[in-house]
């Protein structure tokens, strides 16, 4: 994890958040499979807010996703998953941002 990376995560989500956030993707890294993922207890971080342009139904697009998730350190599909379970976006859009495990 990149210094710049911490910087940033803790401007836009204030420490707290970042500190968790910084958490759970250094668990990912030493995961040896998905099984060790969910071992993983719930982080409980509160509902994807902050960034309302970006949030906001018209201004999420694919480019857009990667961009974010590039500017942050982290991979595209993981910010799909909370617009997901945030309901910013349905569970059938931008499936191709996720990786398939097989």
């Amino acid at each position: 994890m990149c210094l710049k990376s911490i910087d940033l995560a803790s401007k836009n989500y204030g420490s707290d958040i970042a500190r968790k956030i910084i958490q759970r993707l250094y668990e990912i890294q030493a995961a040896n499979s998905l099984n060790d993922l969910n071992r993983l207890p719930p982080t409980r971080c509160h509902r994807l807010k902050g960034n309302k342009k970006f949030t906001s139904q018209n201004m999420i697009s694919k480019l857009s996703i990667i961009n974010f998730a590039k500017s942050i350190g982290i991979h595209p599909c993981m910010i799909v998953g909370r617009l997901q379970h945030d309901e910013y976006i349905g569970y059938n859009q931008y499936t191709e941002l996720i990786p398939k495990i097989s």
